[in-house]
């Protein structure tokens, strides 16, 4: 949904904080098992690139509800439109920390946890960046925008992946990019729908 400047980049000072916070207790505390914490951050980190991908082709592209409010987004890629962080913190607690800690204990609920906010804070950062920074060509960034700017503009449907192309890869759902001329005009929104090249299994 649509939100205020204000409401939309809170997310990237709250959730760093967390971040930092978790982090900083746990290199503070005494483990029996210290790489049970770091394993637990990376299977957050994977877990979140299933959850980024599966919601955005699944939920904000298939389920008429939630799909009418993205396509706002699609219609204003440059419009404050996000989640609201109270609801983002919510499934959070209850999709990841909450029962994690009464599976696995305080170290496997604070790492993936970890994990998770660390994957959310990298897709803001690249979403953000895509929509609304000139970017360094060749850069990372510059790459994730490219990627992203073919979800927005290819005739095909797919690059659902934001933070990360790789379950493009693996689901069929990656847009080849096209030649160079092309894909820049891609990436500064130039093209309409019918002027981009890949193709995809959707």
């Amino acid at each position: 949904m649509e939100q205020s400047k204000a409401g939309y980049y809170a997310d990237f000072i709250l959730y760093p904080l967390l971040i930092t916070g978790l982090s900083v207790f746990e290199a503070g505390s005494f483990h029996k098992f210290p790489d049970l914490w770091l394993c637990s951050l990376a299977l957050g980190l994977l877990m979140w690139m299933i959850v980024e991908y599966g919601a955005h082709r699944f939920i904000l592209h298939s389920v008429e509800a939630f799909s009418r409010l993205h396509e706002r987004h699609h219609a204003t890629p440059s419009a404050y439109v996000g989640t609201p962080i109270w609801i983002s913190l919510l499934c959070f607690a209850l999709g990841g920390f909450t029962p994690a800690l009464i599976l696995f204990g305080w170290d496997v609920a604070s790492g993936v946890t970890t994990g998770l906010t660390l994957g959310y804070v990298w897709y803001l950062v690249v979403h953000d960046a895509v929509h609304r920074r000139h970017l360094k060509h060749g850069s990372l960034l510059y790459r994730a925008k490219m990627h992203h700017a073919l979800h927005h503009y290819a005739k095909v449907r797919g690059n659902y992946g934001v933070s990360s192309p790789f379950w493009d890869y693996i689901f069929g759902t990656y847009i080849a990019p096209a030649p160079r001329r092309s894909m820049t005009a891609v990436g500064e929104g130039r093209l309409t729908q019918g002027q981009t090249g890949g193709a995809t299994h959707e």
